[in-house]
C-alpha cells in the first residue's frame, strides 16, 4: 500500500508548484483547537456563511447536526469552501443526533461551549483555551436545543451595547471565531497547529480536490481512494 508521502509525490505532477506550495502553506496553519458545531441550521445562506468563515480562519472541522432541519449549502456563497474542510454530519433518521455528536466531541477532549446572547459566561476574550473548544451554534429562531444546552457546561456570550437583543448567527460566528482563532495563534503551543501526519493527510486530500474530475477519474484507485471524512 502506498504511503501518504508516496501518493503526494505521484499526484503532485497534476498541480502547479505554486499550487502545491499554497496547499502546504495552508495546511501548516490549520487548527483543530477550535471546532464549529451547527445544530439544525435552517437557512442555507447562514450555514454557508459560517462554513466559509471557518475555512477562511483556518478552522478545519465543522460538525453538522440534523434533527429537525436538513443542512444545505448555498453554492453561490460558499465558493467551494466546504471541500477544504472536514465535515462531520450527524443526520441519522429518528435518532438523537445532538447527543451522538456531542458525545463524539467529548471523547475527543473538546470543551463544549454554548453560544447564546441570553447566557451569562465567558466572552471571546476570556474563554479558557487550555483544551480544544467546540462552539455550538443553534437554530436561527430558537437557538441551541435544551439537550445541547444541558451538555454545554461552558457558556460564551458576545457583549452587546445597543437596543437589539442578538446578532445574526453569521455575525455571531464571525465575531467569536475570529477572536478565538487569533488567541489560539498567539496563546496556544505551536499556535494550535496540526501534527505533521495530519498536515500531510490534508495535503493529499487538497491535491486531489485540486485535480480536475476528468483527470482524477482516470487515475488508479490506489492513488485517489480516501477514507470517508466525518461521520
Amino acid at each position: 500500500m502506498l504511503s501518504v508521502a508516496d501518493r503526494i509525490e505521484q499526484l503532485a505532477v497534476y498541480v502547479t508548484p505554486r499550487r502545491l506550495e499554497r496547499i502546504r502553506e495552508v495546511a501548516r496553519v490549520r487548527t483543530r483547537r477550535i471546532a464549529v458545531v451547527l445544530e439544525d441550521i435552517d437557512n442555507p445562506f447562514n450555514a454557508t456563511a459560517v462554513t466559509r468563515t471557518a475555512e477562511g480562519l483556518g478552522i478545519q472541522d465543522v460538525y453538522v447536526i440534523e434533527n429537525e432541519h436538513r443542512f444545505a449549502l448555498h453554492q453561490g456563497v460558499t465558493l467551494g469552501a466546504a471541500k477544504w474542510l472536514t465535515m462531520h454530519r450527524y443526520a441519522q433518521q429518528d435518532a438523537d443526533n445532538t447527543t451522538a455528536c456531542l458525545d463524539a466531541l467529548t471523547r475527543q477532549g473538546y470543551r463544549l461551549v454554548a453560544t447564546s446572547p441570553h447566557l451569562d459566561g465567558y466572552t471571546p476574550d476570556t474563554l479558557p483555551l487550555d483544551a480544544p473548544v467546540a462552539l455550538v451554534f443553534g437554530y436561527e429562531k430558537t437557538g441551541i436545543s435544551p439537550r445541547a444546552a444541558e451538555r454545554c457546561r461552558t457558556r460564551l456570550r458576545l457583549p452587546m451595547y445597543g437596543f437589539v437583543e442578538s446578532f445574526n448567527i453569521t455575525v455571531s460566528a464571525g465575531m467569536a471565531l475570529s477572536r478565538l482563532r487569533e488567541r489560539v495563534r498567539t496563546e496556544c503551543d505551536r499556535q494550535g497547529a496540526l501534527s505533521p501526519e495530519d498536515q500531510e493527510e490534508l495535503v493529499l486530500r487538497w491535491i486531489l480536490a485540486s485535480i480536475p474530475h476528468r483527470i482524477r477519474a482516470a487515475l488508479p484507485e490506489s492513488l485517489v481512494h480516501l477514507p470517508r471524512q466525518g461521520r
